[in-house]
C-alpha cells in the first residue's frame, strides 16, 4: 500500500510539472506570434523609410531640405532599435514571473537540486505572498526541506498551507505529509490528531484513506 501511494504521489507529480510545462509552451508560442507581428510591421516601415530616403537623394529640379535626410535617418535608426528591443526584450520579464519562478522551482525539485528548489520555493512565498501559486509554493517547500531530511523546518510550511490555504489542492496533501513527518518524529498524538482531521475533512480523497490506514497502525501500535 505504501509503494502504492508513492507510485500515486509520483503520478501528480508528474502530472503537475507536465501541466506547468505545457501552460509554459503556450505561453511561449503567443509570445512569438506576437514578436513576428511587430517584426513584420516594423521591417514594413523600414522598407518605406528606406525608400524615402533613397528619393530624397535624388537631384531634383528643387532644392530638397536639408534637414529631412537626417530626421528620417534618425527615425530609421530608431525602428530598426526597436526591431532589437523586440527580439531581445520579452524573455527577461517573462523570468521574473510567478509562474517562472514557479516553475523554475518545481523543476529544481524534481531534479534532486532540493537546497535551490527550497531556497526559491522561500523566495517565491515572499514575493507572492498571495499569489496563484503560492500555496502549492508553501507545500513544495515542505517537500523540499523532507526530501533533505529537515523533518522539523518542513512542519512550518506544511502547516502554513493547512491553516491559510483550506481551499488549496494541497490541502489534503499537506495533511497527509505533515501526519507522517509527525509520526517521524516520534509524535504519534499530533500525527493522530492531523490523520483524523483530515479523514473529516476531506473523507473522500485518496490522502484521506492513507490517513486511515496510518490511523490503524497508530491504533494498532497503542494496543501493543
Amino acid at each position: 500500500m505504501q509503494s502504492l501511494a508513492r507510485a500515486q504521489n509520483k503520478q501528480a507529480e508528474n502530472q503537475a510539472s507536465i501541466d506547468a510545462m505545457s501552460q509554459r509552451i503556450v505561453e511561449l508560442e503567443s509570445q512569438i506570434k506576437r514578436q513576428e507581428t511587430e517584426i513584420k510591421a516594423l521591417t514594413a516601415s523600414i522598407e518605406h523609410l528606406r525608400k524615402t530616403v533613397a528619393a530624397k537623394s535624388r537631384p531634383a529640379h528643387r532644392k530638397a531640405s536639408p534637414a529631412a535626410k537626417p530626421v528620417l535617418i534618425t527615425k530609421l535608426n530608431r525602428i530598426e532599435s526597436s526591431i532589437d528591443k523586440s527580439m531581445q526584450g520579452p524573455a527577461q520579464p517573462a523570468a521574473e514571473s510567478e509562474e517562472n519562478r514557479y516553475t523554475e522551482a518545481y523543476l529544481a525539485l524534481k531534479s534532486g537540486r532540493y537546497e535551490e528548489a527550497a531556497a526559491a520555493f522561500l523566495q517565491l512565498t515572499s514575493k507572492y505572498p498571495q499569489g496563484e501559486y503560492t500555496d502549492q509554493a508553501w507545500y513544495w517547500l515542505g517537500e523540499s526541506y523532507y526530501a533533505q531530511h529537515k523533518l522539523k523546518k518542513a512542519v512550518r510550511p506544511l502547516k502554513k498551507v493547512i491553516a491559510d490555504f483550506p481551499k488549496s489542492s494541497k490541502h489534503a496533501a499537506a495533511m497527509l505529509k505533515l501526519g507522517r513527518i509527525y509520526q517521524e518524529l516520534k509524535r504519534p498524538g499530533d500525527a493522530t490528531a492531523v490523520f483524523q482531521r483530515l479523514t473529516k475533512e476531506h473523507p473522500d480523497s485518496t490522502a484521506a484513506e492513507h490517513a486511515r490506514i496510518e490511523l490503524y497502525k497508530l491504533e494498532k501500535r497503542t494496543r501493543k
